[in-house]
């Protein structure tokens, strides 16, 4: 039964993933539109055109997945992936908190912070499908 419960977890997760991924893609946008006058376009370029390579490897992951979705064999092997996918999300993020940091604005300091904690609390309602 706990074997099931699990499959039904990790299969809901692979459902839901495309629109869970894609909310990356908005979010960063929003921030290099907000930052777009004071960090240097080219930095801001350069790390939205990254995010756009991972979200495209991970739908392809995405796809390749769906087609061999349901055979339960390797359904923990194919979970185990997941948790790769937010850790370079992550280094993503994080470097977002490093490169786009201007001490001499104290407002978007404070909105790149809450930007990150709202990331990471979408972060650990979606790991929150894999392991009860």
């Amino acid at each position: 039964m706990r074997e099931k419960i699990e499959n039904e977890r990790f299969l809901l997760l692979q459902r839901q993933m495309p629109f869970l991924s894609s909310a990356n893609l908005i979010a960063g946008f929003g921030l290099v539109a907000m930052l777009w006058d004071i960090i240097p376009h080219q930095t801001l370029i350069i790390w939205y055109g990254l995010m756009l390579l991972f979200w495209m490897g991970r739908g392809l992951h995405a796809f390749f997945q769906k087609i061999h979705l349901y055979q339960t064999t390797s359904i923990e092997r194919k979970s185990n992936i997941y948790y790769i996918f937010p850790l370079i999300s992550g280094v993503f993020w994080g470097s977002a908190g490093v490169l786009f940091y201007t001490p001499e604005s104290t407002a978007h300091l404070v909105y790149l912070i809450m930007f990150q904690f709202g990331l990471i609390a979408g972060a650990a309602v979606t790991l929150a499908y894999l392991r009860g």
